[in-house]
């Protein structure tokens, strides 16, 4: 009778943090993108050509351009479209899942940042952020295209370029603590996602990375300080770095 008690009440502690989790703004998107991705892939594959007329037919019947609608403020809906680039990007890549991707869901992906970036309601636009292994990645694609003749690929591929939609970039995601200060702060009355105390920025991982890179700036300081007392030549690249750059990060970090 007492196991079946302690069992009755874990499971009851376990409904309650499971029905105590807050759904994120953008919950339920990737596997909607994904099925629609796959869903035009396999209409391409059985037509056996990446006709832009197939695409529009099944966005028509999805009614995905609806998925910006019943946004609570500006602010969400720019992070839910930025989401939904990110996500929508990975499927033109040219591997997936760590295995080589289908020519045809990458038309289909590139359709789909064609669709998402024309139809988005953010204004100014968001951008595709692209890295240049990504834009190398791209252009190889579109000369696949190019050789198969697939004109549909190619104009919307240079529609995307001719509207700036690309934001060209050195890494493929977001970075930077104020990137990271943006994403945690969320608007409560307004944002489905808990500010919770516990953030990065106030975590003791970020304490110690930190507390690394105090130690690394001062050392580095100490030893540029003391090579320029011997030469008295003025060394540019000893100069670009900011010396109040801890103090920069302390600030954004301690920031509401």
């Amino acid at each position: 009778m007492t196991d079946q008690r302690l069992k009755s009440g874990a499971v009851i502690r376990e409904w309650e943090l499971s029905c105590q989790e807050v759904t994120r703004f953008c919950a339920g998107v990737e596997e909607d993108i994904e099925q629609f991705i796959y869903s035009i892939f396999y209409e391409f594959d059985e037509q056996y050509e990446p006709r832009f007329s197939l695409f529009t037919r099944l966005w028509k019947e999805s009614k995905l351009g609806l998925i910006f609608c019943g946004r609570e403020s500006f602010r969400e809906l720019y992070d839910f479209t930025d989401h939904i680039m990110l996500t929508t990007k990975k499927y033109v890549r040219a591997e997936l899942n760590d295995k080589p991707n289908n020519v045809l869901i990458r038309y289909a992906a590139l359709y789909c940042l064609y669709a998402f970036y024309l139809k988005q309601p953010c204004r100014p636009k968001v951008k595709v952020k692209l890295s240049y292994e990504e834009f190398l990645e791209l252009e190889s694609l579109i000369e696949e295209a190019r050789k198969g003749l697939h004109h549909d690929v190619l104009y919307a591929w240079s529609k995307l370029i001719a509207c700036h939609a690309f934001q060209y970039s050195v890494v493929s995601a977001h970075k930077g603590v104020e990137v990271a200060r943006r994403l945690d702060k969320k608007d409560p009355e307004v944002s489905l996602i808990q500010n919770s105390a516990n953030s990065y920025l106030k975590s003791k991982d970020f304490r110690g990375v930190m507390r690394r890179l105090t130690k690394a700036h001062t050392n580095y300081t100490k030893m540029k300080a003391s090579f320029m007392k011997g030469n008295t030549d003025t060394m540019l690249s000893l100069q670009s770095i900011d010396e109040e750059i801890i103090e920069a990060i302390e600030d954004i970090a301690k920031e509401d």
